[in-house]
């Protein structure tokens, strides 16, 4: 898996998404992603966290799906991403959950 990680003023999703790719192909890795960090949400809490970006091709999120257990698959929502809709958006927490067969991003510390 590679995971291109963007913390930038504007969301450019297709710019994002093609260093992705080729970045993923430079390791050999059939599994590209964003992590974008979402504007006005803050970075202080697991639940804030879960609130940002992670986005990737059609493809790619219906194989890794498809590697997960069903009620995996219920939970993910993905919403259509890019002016032609060739990326599916999905939240950090829900990305989570699918790499961690289930398990969320953890619990909220006191000390964040």
């Amino acid at each position: 898996m590679c995971i291109e990680v963007k913390w930038t003023q504007t969301m450019n999703a297709p710019q994002h998404m093609r260093e992705a790719i080729r970045e993923a192909g430079n390791m050999d890795s059939p599994y590209p992603w964003v992590v974008q960090k979402k504007a006005d949400v803050g970075l202080t809490s697991i639940n804030k966290l879960g609130q940002q970006h992670a986005y990737t091709t059609p493809e790619t999120l219906d194989a890794m799906l498809a590697l997960s257990p069903p009620h995996i698959q219920a939970i993910i929502k993905p919403e259509p991403l890019g002016r032609k809709k060739n990326m599916r958006l999905i939240t950090l927490q829900e990305f989570a959950m699918m790499l961690n067969d289930g398990l969320s991003l953890g619990p909220d510390r006191e000390d964040w």
